[in-house]
């Protein structure tokens, strides 16, 4: 079982473009209606998602795994609802088509995020048959 680490650049998580980069660390998303959790990655889904984030050079670069223990991965459960204090969330979700907050700067500690290109345009082209979450590193 895996985690993937790379520094994520250009993407906005509210109607702001931001250039990054921020290191990250990604898990699978599993979610259940309540909870949103991350888990660690099979084999083939480390490969899927190293093949991914290498063809999109413009969003992600200075890849590594690691192993993974399932006690070490992030989530976002009932109190992330809640606006956070932060500049930035704590964890962001990549899925095929994001659940965007729009309607300002508010920040939450776990939101979905959009790719763009460098000039801030949306290219949005996540096609893995799985969803990530991602804690952003300190």
């Amino acid at each position: 079982m895996y985690k993937l680490c790379t520094q994520l650049t250009h993407f906005r998580f509210n109607s702001i473009h931001n250039p990054g980069p921020y290191t990250v660390t990604w898990f699978k998303l599993e979610e259940d209606g309540v909870e949103t959790d991350g888990v660690c990655l099979s084999q083939q889904e480390l490969n899927d998602l190293t093949n991914y984030v290498a063809k999109n050079k413009v969003n992600f670069n200075n890849q590594n795994y690691f192993s993974c223990n399932p006690d070490e991965t992030t989530g976002c459960g009932i109190y992330d609802i809640l606006p956070s204090s932060s500049r930035q969330p704590r964890n962001v979700i990549i899925r095929k088509i994001p659940q965007m907050q729009r309607g300002g700067g508010v920040i939450y500690p776990c939101m979905d995020i959009e790719l763009l290109n460098a000039n801030g345009i949306l290219n949005h082209n996540y096609n893995l048959d799985f969803d990530i979450i991602g804690r952003i590193e300190e």
